[in-house]
C-alpha cells in the first residue's frame, strides 16, 4: 500500500486504521485494528505492508492522527489471481517489483 500527504499545503494523516469487507456490511479490522504509522512530510511516500493479505472488495481508512487536517491518498496491492495457500500469487521484491512476473508497483 501507498499512502501520500497533501503536497499543496501541511495536511497529512499521520496514522489511520483499515477495515475491509466481502459486501460492505460487515467489517473487520486489518491486524486486529492495528495503527499504522502514515506520513511525516507531505512530499515523501509512505509504504504501507499488511503482515497477511487480506481479502476483501471494499476498503475503509480511518485516521487516527493528523497534522493540520486529516488528507491522504492511497493505492492498493491487489492479487490479480487466485492466491496459493493464502499468499499472493506473485513474489515481490524489496523495490516492489514481481519476481513472478506479476505488475510492477512503481509510482
Amino acid at each position: 500500500r501507498h499512502w501520500w500527504g497533501y503536497p499543496y499545503n501541511r495536511y497529512r494523516v499521520t496514522a489511520f486504521k483499515v477495515q475491509v469487507s466481502s459486501d460492505g456490511k460487515a467489517w473487520r479490522w486489518v491486524e486486529c485494528g492495528r495503527i499504522f504509522d502514515g506520513n511525516r512530510d507531505t512530499q515523501s511516500h509512505k509504504r504501507t505492508v499488511f503482515a497477511q493479505p487480506v481479502k476483501g472488495r471494499y476498503v475503509r481508512i480511518f485516521p487516527h492522527s493528523w497534522y493540520w487536517g486529516p488528507a491522504l491518498r492511497a493505492g492498493a496491492l491487489l492479487c490479480l489471481k487466485a492466491c496459493e495457500k493464502k499468499h499472493l500469487a506473485y513474489r515481490l521484491d524489496r523495490s516492489l517489483v514481481s519476481t513472478t512476473h506479476g505488475p510492477s508497483l512503481h509510482v
